[in-house]
This record gives structure tokens, C-alpha cells and sequence, in this order.
């Protein structure tokens, strides 16, 4: 009973399967305890997934499936999302000018086509997810959900090294022929890496054309007082390339566990 109530309150996690009979004796004593105190400290989690279980997650009505890629825990889709975590509306149904002045947290969908005839590819952006800016990436209401943030460049780089390094993990994380939206990859972590263009941040301007598809994701990382680092996905590349430029640009958001 004792031993039991030391185990209980040294470590605080039932899931902590420790063997208390450490010498088989069939019985408890001092020396099972000495076995204990050798444990005392020990991560308890080491055994528990990365995603711990679980499976998706539903943020603000998009539902976000979870992929565990070594010891990350990633969302397997573009962030959809028209409210920070706390609730408030993000802007949105800015004008070219008005995106490029806004200087605070938007972002921007196909939804707000600006009255030009949807042809079938930009059609595909709207279901891909938001592009957002800088400022929204940034914004201390956070876009990811309570547990998850902005992966920033460390988060990118692991993931890179895990997934075939610079030359392959390109390939390896974009979409493939094979899926619902698909892209030229082979998507063998199922990361489903898509195109979508960007927004401007210069002129606001969005281009949704497929001729040259690319994939441009921001990190949570800044480089310089008006300037933010962000990983680049090619249709004809099995790369993934990294780079920085201004916040005001629109780029998709990719969640990743704490």
C-alpha cells in the first residue's frame, strides 16, 4: 500500500507501467522500492505516438486529420480557418490595395473571387485552404488550435530530414496522382503538400493559374523586422526549397503539434 502511494505521487501517471516486484520474489519489499527510485524522473511517455492517440481534430468546423511523421505530430491539410483561436474574425475581402496596406493578420480565399469567372483550377485553391499573411502567422491570438502552432524553420527542417532529406522529401510530401486533390507526388507520409500560389503582397494580386503549380507555406520563423522565412514545394521538383519575404505576402499555414 505504502509503495503504491509513493509510485502514485512520484509519478502522476497511471499509464507509467513500472515493475514493482523488480526481483520476482513474489513479494514488495525494500529492494523493489531501490528499483523504484532507480526509475524516479524517467519520461513516462516515451512508448505514447506522437499525435497520442488521436486521429483529427475539428477546429472551428474544418475537420483536420493528424499524421505522425517520427516524433511530430502535423495536420495532413492546409489550415481553413476564418478566426484565431480565441474566436476573433480574421480580415478577409480585402481588395488588391487593401492587402497590400493592411498591415495586420488576413487572409484570403477563392471565395473572394473579386467578380472573376471561377475557371475548374481555381475552383481546387478554394478547397486546398486560406492563404494568410505574415501578420496573421504572427498575431498572439494564434491561428492553430489550443495544443498546435505555426511550424516554424526547426519543425521544417526535422521534418525534411525525416522524409528523405533535401533532395527527395519534396516528392516524398506532395500529393499524389492518387488523391482527392492531387498533385505529382508520391505523399508517402501522407502530408498532402498541395500547390497554391500565393497572394501578392506587392500588388495583391492572385494568380490561381495551374501552368506552374507551386506550394508556398509559411513558417512561424522572422528574419528581419518586415520579413518571414517560408518552404516552397515545385511541380517539377523533388525539392523543397527555403527562402524569406515580406509579411505582407499570402501564403498557406500548416499546423503542428506542441
Amino acid at each position: 500500500m505504502a509503495l503504491s502511494w509513493i509510485c502514485s505521487s512520484v509519478f502522476s501517471q497511471e499509464d507509467c507501467e513500472l515493475n514493482y516486484d523488480g526481483n520476482g520474489d513474489g513479494v514488495v519489499n525494500v529492494v523493489d522500492i531501490l528499483g523504484v527510485l532507480a526509475e524516479f524522473g524517467l519520461d513516462c511517455w516515451d512508448d505514447v505516438s506522437a499525435c497520442q492517440g488521436q486521429e483529427a481534430i475539428n477546429f472551428f468546423g474544418e475537420n483536420y486529420p493528424l499524421i505522425e511523421v517520427e516524433s511530430q505530430c502535423w495536420f495532413s491539410r492546409n489550415l481553413k480557418s476564418a478566426q484565431y483561436a480565441n474566436g476573433d474574425s480574421i480580415v478577409s475581402g480585402l481588395t488588391n490595395e487593401q492587402w497590400t496596406t493592411v498591415g495586420e493578420g488576413a487572409f484570403f480565399s477563392y471565395a473572394e473571387s473579386f467578380g472573376q469567372e471561377p475557371d475548374e483550377s481555381c475552383l481546387v485553391q478554394f478547397e486546398i485552404g486560406h492563404l494568410y499573411n505574415g501578420f496573421a502567422v504572427l498575431d498572439e491570438r494564434e491561428l492553430c488550435p489550443s495544443g498546435f502552432h505555426v511550424a516554424g524553420v526547426a519543425d521544417w527542417e526535422t521534418l525534411i530530414s525525416n522524409t528523405g532529406g533535401e533532395f527527395m522529401a519534396g516528392h516524398n510530401l506532395k500529393a499524389s496522382p492518387d488523391n482527392v486533390i492531387p498533385w505529382n507526388g508520391s505523399n508517402s507520409y501522407g502530408f498532402n503538400a498541395l500547390f497554391g500560389h500565393s497572394r501578392s503582397g506587392s500588388t495583391g494580386n492572385y494568380n490561381c493559374s495551374s501552368n506552374y503549380p507551386r506550394g508556398y507555406y509559411w513558417t512561424s520563423t522572422e528574419t528581419g523586422v518586415n520579413q518571414m522565412q517560408y518552404y516552397l514545394f515545385w511541380e517539377e521538383l523533388f525539392t523543397v526549397e527555403s527562402d524569406d519575404t515580406e509579411k505582407s505576402v499570402g501564403y498557406a499555414v500548416r499546423c503542428i503539434k506542441d
